[in-house]
């Protein structure tokens, strides 16, 4: 499954202020194409960045490098863009499920 998970900001002392998972897909498509197109609004104000993690069934499953994706809110175009995820969250997981 492709988790959605907003996140407040990304900090280099990874602060991320508020984030709320806020659903999930069957296919990455459908996950990528909700968050780029800010689909409902989904933003709420707060939000300026997403990840979208894939997280296999069962317990403690987290994603890792190639298994998420990062994307950045872009004020001109109110759409969601894909932005290379931060160092210093390549170790850091647990966005959807903690």
């Amino acid at each position: 499954m492709y988790f959605i998970t907003m996140i407040e900001r990304l900090s280099e002392d990874i602060d991320l202020g508020k984030t709320r998972c806020v659903g999930y897909y069957p296919t990455f498509d459908e996950a990528h194409n909700t968050v780029v197109s800010n689909f409902c609004d989904i933003r709420e104000d707060v939000y300026d960045y997403w990840v979208v993690a894939s997280i296999k069934p069962g317990l403690y499953q987290y994603a890792f490098g190639d298994n998420r994706w990062f994307y950045k809110f872009d004020g001109e175009t109110k759409t969601y863009k894909p932005i290379t995820a931060p160092e210093q969250f390549d170790y850091l997981c647990g966005f959807a499920i903690a």
